[in-house]
């Protein structure tokens, strides 16, 4: 289902490299053993939470053409997949709380992005009336 978008079609493609950048790094931390990586958080469930959060909102924000919850679900999909993943390292292990984290995170996300988008437009009626 194809939308208006409430920005320029080069900020939608910024929001798209951005993802794909983004994803690249989260799957890159993931698989690579866990003293190589470079950020440390507060516990490895807020890192999935806050990583697939940003995700998520990119996700939203990039207007891919599809309904919300199957944006959350391709996100979400993501981190079960790296979680499989994980699975056939030495140095990592297949965690289902971390696969929750990461649907949680994106849903946030997902939420976010729409309620900017939402506001994106409304400011944009606002100024044009």
């Amino acid at each position: 289902m194809q939308r208006s978008s409430a920005a320029p079609a080069g900020l939608l493609w910024a929001f798209r490299g951005a993802f794909v950048v983004v994803a690249a790094v989260v799957v890159w931390q993931s698989l690579v053993p866990p003293d190589t990586i470079a950020v440390a958080g507060p516990s490895d469930k807020v890192m999935h939470l806050a990583g697939y959060a940003v995700l998520g909102l990119l996700a939203a924000l990039s207007r891919f053409p599809m309904h919300p919850v199957l944006v959350w679900l391709a996100v979400s999909a993501l981190g079960a997949v790296v979680e499989v993943l994980q699975s056939l390292t030495p140095q990592r292990s297949f965690e289902s709380l971390d696969i929750a984290a990461d649907a949680v995170g994106a849903g946030l996300g997902v939420v976010a992005g729409l309620v900017l988008l939402r506001l994106a437009r409304s400011r944009r009626r606002a100024t044009a009336a």
